[in-house]
């Protein structure tokens, strides 16, 4: 083979020996060594193995963080990329370098077989090639040929690629429920006795235990049934719809230390006598009791008409009684709570009765609460032994204080409690307190004379009463900064199980094949680097036999043929002082003549690589690119690929399948430029090159990165894109970890559901009359005055038709409705738009001239008559007598605001009016006062509400107005003001209830816009919003009707229980890019260099790259100066 080159002026071609080229393993200039690649060298191999055990530890220490802290930490958007791309780039760093510690491997071992004349076949030295096949090919041929160190070099390969796989699953996100201790709490309130006065307590205490109790509505936010405590949350800022904070707080608890009394005397005597005949028209029940610790004074306790009782009556009620025991000193040690039931005739009566001391405390317990909504999780009272939780109470309130209030809420729903419509055996004659304590859990009037269960429901209900005195009267506002507990859902980066295990055994291996390869490295089996064209020739220059066996062999076969039957040994030896390595054959008697060959003038070239390689690593990306751009389009347009539902082992095929698509793409890549560099010495040898540039050159024990910049620096630009398409490729693995990931989304999809019942509006509302009317109108008292949630099927001002959840249907598929994801805990939303119900108002405003004011005398300045006429169709005047409050007798102006809906009776007249303004004392002026008359309706209206799934509660309700569609004109006998809180004159004002539930509740009005003469409009507006709500309640009782066969209300479901497999963007984009440089630079290679001509072998063999050589003039003696086999190329 004839080859040019050029020399190059500036750059000795050659080393002699004895000059200092740099070279480490030349310790002495007269004692050359043999030659050893820094690669394999003694330090590098430690330094693997140390690698690879920290690699190992800091796996395991990551996987034993994420098990112990759920998680290596909470995702964060600016990160992403690194725990992505992070573990799967430090693997292919290290491939890299490994790459060089198997070419060295497979490069030396035929050489060290012939230095250790171990299998010196032409076919085990000389001709054996590991570097041309594939590796794992590789490594099976040299298992048989027992090759260790090229079996440890491919398998340690294998490995670190399987690692860069296994990395890209290492870490996940996934949705985790994370505990935070020694979280920042505040809570709002504490409890303080300030201002306390227990004659002031409304009737919402008693109430709310009622509507808890009756209408299984929800206790008040900072309330259970038998605790009060000041409401907190996290100072953590935005939280998810599951987040719970725990924390220590004080806990309010009322007791009852009870015991069973006995009748010691019992008297009937007249409370009232009666106005038409001689004779008591009420009765009243005197008893003495007597327990163990307590003989109580003579006290009144039930009356009833005396008819009634003649007839036998079952009666219940709660009394106060004073101890006559004479070692009592204290009012406190004195008084007791009557619990009593009793049956009670003209002749013979039959109590059951408890003598009780209340009791209460306040102790630390650890509270848990739904961080939206302040609703209690669970309350955990505090342990006897605990040292900081120690029982205290209120300064300045005692326990009497607090029963004292709760008789105080009691007398103020006795006439409520009575309109409710209750069963048959809770007649009028038990007492509200027992009427609420039987509401939830009824119990005939018998079960009350046995004494334990009189103690159990007046032990639960008092409990439950006292609490909510609490929590309404005994806390003032306060900001308490303490620490707490934090628990809710995040998307933790957490370390995959499965991935961490294999990768520690792969890792594991690795440093016992370190280990390995340092045994069995094949090193100083040459002097020098046989790599490049020079290096090998100044070793043929040596190896005279070898060299004239190969001259004249022009193919493969001529080759086999030459070097058949013989045995290659390499040796070191002293020719005149001077240390000569060589290889030297080796053949039987008779067999050293070289058999004649068949040399065809038309032989094929050596090709490199094949042209179905060439075609598959071009269409390959290109492939790949068009699948990726449809995956995505489809990923962008359908909110991801394919629903998740498991958090199982199928999470790892989107993460290791890619993977392992881009490791093919690499192997077809890296064949190419192999190739590349095989050949590029020999192309410049053709074209004519310098010496540097070709037979000193050997890009294969160069990492990529620096062979990339050799050839772009020489103008090797067929070399460069080849280097430039397989340094792309390890970031085709980096980019394809992050390409799938799985995201929560809100699907849409269409449902039908059927309601359970039609909404009608053409009945008249009747909340406090109909026995059929079951606690109307007292829910709506609670949803204003206590704040507590509405109930279902209601919400702020309209009532909509109850639902069948069962019934829900998706209407793509014409199946029951099933989440995306049943394993979730995340809640959908249903959207719906329905018919509603509403009231309305219809309103005017009175003029000046038909109010009239009338004051008593000067005497007597205390209250005033108002008159409104009420037009001409109206008969009757609205009449109304104010008083002035008797804590602001001296002063002149008095603010008020009254609103009746019982001014008329007649057809004709407005049913509702209200009044507000100024008084002033003895003036009978009305310019400071307004009013209106107002007639109610019913209207329907469509609303699109919004519903939590499951569950179907009620979330947001928005009324379209150009729906609205006008019922009836229906009048209200409604009394809805006997269920709002009595209003307090904390002011020198005068407001019923339903203005001080606008002033003090609902926020709606100020006492500056009645002082002021606020537009009748502002007034109206506030007007018209409490009643709608209050109303709203009462058309849930009345208004509705149950039927089978209703149409479905079609919806969507916004479904955020949806975990998709979402194709990432940047990856994406990435992906193609890399593909499309990769393959433009392949088919520049592919259409740059041109291997007819070039070699008739394959060079990769000592063979194959010396049969070149045999005929050309690198081989004469006067190239090589003796000695030049131990020298480098530098």
């Amino acid at each position: 083979m004839q080859t040019q080159q050029k020399e190059d002026p500036n750059k000795t071609p050659l080393i002699l020996p004895g000059r200092d080229n740099g070279d480490p393993n030349l310790e002495h200039p007269s004692h050359p060594q043999l030659w050893t690649p820094p690669i394999l060298h003694s330090t590098v191999l430690v330094a693997f193995a140390a690698l690879f055990a920290v690699l190992l530890a800091v796996i395991e220490v990551l996987f034993r963080v994420s098990n112990e802290n759920q998680g290596l930490g909470t995702s964060v958007p600016g990160y992403h990329y690194l725990w992505t791309y992070g573990p799967t780039a430090v693997f292919i760093l290290i491939a890299g370098f490994w790459g060089q510690v198997e070419y060295r491997a497979m490069q030396l071992m035929p050489w060290k077989a012939m230095l250790t004349r171990e299998k010196a076949q032409a076919s085990q030295t000389v001709l054996l090639d590991y570097i041309t096949d594939w590796n794992v090919v590789a490594m099976v041929r040299a298992t048989r040929n027992r090759h260790w160190a090229v079996c440890v070099a491919v398998l340690g390969s294998l490995l670190v690629a399987l690692l860069t796989v296994l990395s890209t699953g290492l870490l996940m996100l996934q949705s985790v429920v994370l505990d935070w201790t020694g979280v920042g709490m505040s809570a709002q309130k504490a409890f303080s006795g300030a201002g306390y006065q227990s004659g002031r307590v409304d009737g919402l205490a008693a109430l709310v235990v009622a509507g808890v109790r009756g209408f299984e509505m929800p206790y008040p936010v900072g309330t259970t049934g038998g605790y009060a405590f000041p409401v907190f949350n996290a100072s953590l800022g935005a939280a998810g719809s599951d987040a719970v904070v725990s924390g220590p707080v004080d806990l309010f608890s009322a007791d009852l230390d009870c015991e069973v009394a006995t009748v010691s005397n019992w008297t009937q005597g007249c409370a009232a006598e009666s106005l038409f005949s001689d004779g008591c028209s009420i009765s009243r029940l005197n008893l003495v009791l007597s327990s163990e610790s307590c003989s109580t004074h003579r006290f009144p306790s039930f009356e009833e008409y005396t008819d009634t009782v003649a007839r036998g009556i079952y009666m219940a009620d709660v009394f106060d009684a004073s101890c006559a025991n004479s070692d009592l000193t204290s009012e406190v040690d004195k008084t007791r709570l009557v619990f009593a039931a009793a049956h009670w005739t003209e002749n013979s009566t039959r109590v059951q009765s408890l003598l009780c001391k209340p009791t209460y405390s306040i102790s630390k317990g650890l509270v848990t609460l739904l961080n939206r909504n302040q609703s209690v999780v669970s309350v955990q009272a505090a342990l006897d032994d605990d040292q900081t939780s120690q029982n205290t109470g209120i300064p300045g309130i005692g326990p009497l204080d607090i029963s004292a209030g709760l008789q105080s809420s009691l007398a103020a729903v006795r006439y409520p409690m009575r309109t409710i419509a209750l069963p048959y055996y809770l007649d009028r004659n038990i007492s509200a307190f027992y009427q609420i304590a039987n509401m939830s859990s009824p119990h005939a009037m018998e079960d009350l004379f046995d004494a334990a269960v009189l103690e159990d429901v007046s032990r639960e209900t008092y409990t439950s009463m006292a609490a909510q005195v609490a929590s309404r009267y005994l806390m003032v506002s306060a900001d308490r900064q303490f620490e707490g507990e934090y628990s809710a859902t995040a998307k933790r980066v957490m370390v995959r199980e499965l991935s961490a295990r294999f990768m520690e055994a792969a890792l594991a291996a690795l440093v016992i094949l370190s280990a390995a390869m340092w045994a069995w490295r094949p090193v100083r089996s040459t002097p020098r680097d046989p790599g490049t064209i020079s290096g090998l020739a100044t070793i043929l220059s040596r190896s005279g036999s070898l060299s004239e066996r190969l001259v004249g062999v022009q193919n493969k076969g001529d080759l086999k043929a030459a070097l058949a039957r013989g045995l290659f040994v390499s040796q070191v030896s002293d020719k005149e002082g001077q240390r000569t390595f060589s290889i030297e054959p080796k053949y039987r008697a008779g067999e050293e003549t070289r058999p004649k060959g068949s040399s065809d003038p038309n032989s094929p070239w050596w090709k490199p690589i094949s042209k179905g390689w060439q075609f598959v690593s071009v269409a390959l990306p290109v492939l790949i690119i068009i699948g990726l751009e449809i995956t995505f389009q489809c990923s962008r347009r359908r909110e991801g690929l394919a629903d998740i539902t498991s958090n199982s082992y199928i999470r790892y095929t989107w993460v290791y399948v890619p993977a392992l698509v881009m490791i093919l793409v690499h192997i077809f890549f890296k064949g190419i430029h192999f190739s590349t560099m095989i050949i590029q010495p020999y192309l410049e040898l053709k074209r004519g090159a310098t010496t540097a540039g070709s037979i000193m050159e050997n890009h294969l024990s160069k990492l990529t990165m620096h062979s990339f910049w050799s050839a772009l620096s020489k103008r090797k630009f067929a070399l460069s894109a080849s280097a430039l398409s397989v340094i792309l490729a390890p970031a085709l693995r980096v980019a394809v970890s992050g390409l799938y990931s799985t995201e929560d989304v809100n699907d849409l999809r269409p449902v039908s559901i059927i309601p359970r019942d039609s909404l009608t509006s053409d009945q008249d509302i009747n909340i406090t009359g109909g026995k059929n009317i079951y606690g109307l109108g007292l829910t709506g008292g609670l949803v204003v005055a206590a704040n507590m949630s509405y109930p279902p099927w209601t919400y702020g001002e309209v009532i909509v038709p109850s639902l069948r959840e069962e019934s829900l249907t998706d209407r793509e598929d014409n199946v029951p409705y099933q989440p995306s994801n049943e394993r979730s805990d995340d809640l959908s939303v249903l959207r719906l738009t329905l018919p509603a119900l509403r009231a309305r108002l219809e309103c005017d405003t009175l003029a000046e001239d038909v109010i009239h004011v009338v004051t008593n005398s000067s005497d007597n300045p205390t209250s005033w008559h108002l008159s409104v006429d009420l037009g001409d169709k109206c008969s009757v005047r609205a009449n109304h007598t104010i008083n002035k409050p008797p804590g602001h007798r001296n002063t002149t102006d008095t603010p008020f605001g009254l609103f009746s809906d019982k001014m008329a009776a007649a057809w004709d007249c407005p049913w509702m009016t209200g009044l507000y303004g100024v008084l002033t004392t003895a003036s009978d002026s009305a310019s400071a006062i307004r009013g209106f008359t107002c007639q109610p309706h019913v209207q329907k209206v469509d609303v699109n509400a919004t519903f939590v799934y499951p569950g179907l509660e009620i979330t947001s309700i928005s009324a379209n107005e150009s729906t609205t569609r006008p019922g009836p004109r229906t009048g209200f006998s409604s009394n809805i003001k006997h269920f709002l809180p009595k209003p307090t004159d904390d002011q020198n004002a005068v407001f019923d209830t339903f203005f001080s539930a606008m002033l003090r509740d609902q926020h709606t009005l100020r006492v500056s816009d009645i002082e002021t003469l606020a537009p009748v409009p502002v007034v109206l507006n506030a007007t018209e919003h409490l009643y709608r709500v209050l109303m709203a309640q009462g058309l849930n009782g009345v208004s509705r009707n149950a039927s089978a066969d209703l149409a479905p209300y079609n919806g969507t479901m916004v479904d955020r229980t949806r975990v998709r497999l979402v194709q990432s963007v940047v990856s994406t984009r990435i992906l193609e890019a890399c593909l499309a440089a990769m393959a433009v630079c392949t088919v520049f290679v592919v259409c740059s260099v041109r291997t007819r001509g070039v070699l008739p072998v394959n060079p990769c063999s000592i063979a194959g790259a010396a049969m070149p050589l045999a005929d050309s003039d690198l081989l004469k003696e006067d190239v090589f100066p003796a000695g030049s086999e131990w020298c480098s190329d530098r």
